[in-house]
């Protein structure tokens, strides 16, 4: 009964096993009894010891596991042949060609990794009409995935809709807007998914960017008829709900209030908007009105030149995305030969594409230039995980004119640039426009940030020359306190040792994808 007893003590622990394995050996007088029963207590640790080393071994396995998979992507960069290798090892001139299809200049891509965790960002970009929203959507894409983010767009609803065929109901004024208030819900919900599940998979940071958000619909509807909009679609019945479903709202002022002369009806040749100036400032100050509340609300507005309102734009968005801001204007170096390395420390976010750039010459805009480009990057995945790539392709037209600064010349020209995204089919339309003066232009370009500086390294492709082009774009650190105009010359000593370059041709003409697309005229020789 005592050995019993002292068996049944062990399983509450070593505490209550020794004091009841004393009360036991005190009232049988057996001072064997104590040793049998300490050395069952010591046989109890021993296995409990084991059972915890197992544990902690099996958490640590784990937590390798998830580390190895996170980092995967950059030990296969680093294995990887090809003309410029993501890593920091060497690479040898041999394995400039060893691409996989024989092409030295496959394009590739590396996604980047935000630091904060935070890996799916959802951004509103809203505003009145004529605010300048198509072409700065355009070019914060082009500006985010330059530097390794993988961007998404959400088209705006209501022109999805009315391209569609639907349009205002007159005798159900709600019926509209709840089409329209659903369908943005549907498009946001299904690529916000797809998003988190390329975010998971690529272990990359994605930038979503909606063409207005939902709670724009606000500005058509008073309180309550809102409430019972977002009721019927399954949202909740709380503005700040709604608004919350972003992580930061920017809205463009339209131009009608500070910029009236640049207010316009037409874009593209046809008519896209209706409201006259004063509709288009009651409705800006409705639409401001609706997304009041939220912590990161922006709003920009005309005080300055339209690209002084689109630089302040990415600002905003470099400092939500913890990213350095640059200059836009490079400056332009001229390259003896590819890099043979690159740095460990301080070179972030690398990223190759493949840029074709038509100009184009259109008979109702003869006094400026136009041009499209078709931007080819290819995401590779790894091998060794049976995973195959797939390609990204998107398409932009470029106008660039030169207007006056204020009411005369007398305050000097601004040059402004109309930026619009391209579908493949409206692509492959303009092509037909493309000019018959100039060359198609081929560019490899390999972009990276490197302390806190934006470098792109471009590779003429196309048209071919003599001695391969290569040259360097530095987009410096942007300092609001010095404009693009104050800039000093920049000694060769100040720039990475890693980068072969031979001068600076910033201000060379000769050296611009413009001059280099003109066909040279053949001069015939006159004989007799």
């Amino acid at each position: 009964g005592a050995m019993m007893g002292a068996e049944w003590s062990l399983g509450q622990g070593q505490g209550a096993a020794w004091a009841a394995a004393a009360i036991v050996a005190s009232l049988s007088g057996s001072f064997v009894m104590l040793l049998y029963v300490k050395e069952r207590v010591m046989e109890q640790t021993q296995r409990e010891l084991k059972a915890s080393k197992k544990q902690h071994e099996e958490d640590m396995n784990k937590l390798t596991a998830k580390l190895n998979a996170k980092y995967e992507v950059i030990e296969t960069l680093i294995k990887s042949p090809g003309p410029l290798s993501r890593s920091a090892t060497l690479i040898d001139e041999k394995d400039r060609t060893r691409s996989g299809s024989g092409d030295p200049f496959t394009p590739r891509h590396r996604f980047s990794l935000l630091p904060g965790g935070n890996k799916v960002w959802k951004i509103v970009l809203t505003g009145g009409p004529c605010a300048g929203k198509s072409t700065a959507l355009a070019r914060l894409t082009s500006f985010l995935r330059n530097r390794g983010f993988y961007v998404l767009c959400i088209s705006e609803s209501a022109t999805f809709l009315h391209n569609n065929g639907l349009s205002f109901y007159p005798n159900e004024p709600l019926l509209f807007q709840k089409a329209v208030t659903g369908a943005q819900l549907d498009h946001e919900s299904r690529i916000f998914a797809y998003c988190h599940g390329m975010a998971d998979n690529e272990d990359c940071t994605a930038v979503v960017i909606c063409d207005r958000g939902i709670q724009d619909g606000r500005s058509y509807c008073d309180k309550e008829s809102w409430l019972d909009v977002l009721g019927a679609v399954g949202l909740p019945r709380d503005e700040q709900k709604v608004r919350m479903r972003y992580d930061a709202v920017f809205h463009l002022v339209t131009a009608a209030d500070g910029a009236p002369k640049f207010y316009t009806k037409m874009s593209g040749g046809k008519m896209v908007r209706h409201e006259e100036p004063k509709e288009a400032i009651a409705l800006d100050k409705k639409l401001q009105s609706a997304w009041k509340g939220h912590p990161k609300h922006h709003v920009i507005d005309n005080s300055g030149t339209f690209e002084d309102k689109i630089e302040e734009l990415i600002s905003h968005i470099c400092d939500l995305l913890e990213i350095t801001n640059t200059r836009r204007n490079p400056r332009k170096f001229l390259l003896s030969k590819q890099p043979e390395h690159f740095p460990v420390i301080g070179l972030n976010n690398m990223s190759t594409s493949l840029f074709t750039k038509t100009y184009i010459t259109m008979m109702d805009k003869k006094d400026c230039i136009m041009f499209i480009r078709e931007r080819f990057q290819k995401a590779r995945k790894h091998e060794e995980a049976g995973k195959r790539s797939f390609d990204i392709r998107s398409y932009i037209l470029k106008t660039i004119y030169t207007v006056p600064k204020g009411h005369s010349n007398k305050e000097g020209e601004q040059t402004i640039e109309e930026v619009r995204s391209l579908s493949h089919r409206e692509y492959k339309g303009y092509l037909r426009f493309a000019d018959p003066g100039r060359r198609v232009i081929k560019q490899n370009k390999t972009q990276f940030s490197f302390h806190k500086q934006f470098f792109e390294i471009v590779e003429y492709i196309e048209p071919k020359q003599a001695t391969p082009l290569l040259l360097l774009n530095l987009h410096q650190k942007l300092s609001f306190i010095e404009s693009e105009e104050d800039e000093e010359p920049i000694s060769l000593k100040h720039l990475p040792d890693f980068l072969p370059i031979a001068r600076e041709v910033t201000k060379d003409y000769h050296f611009s994808a413009h001059h280099i697309s003109k066909i040279p005229k053949v001069v015939e020789d006159k004989k007799g």
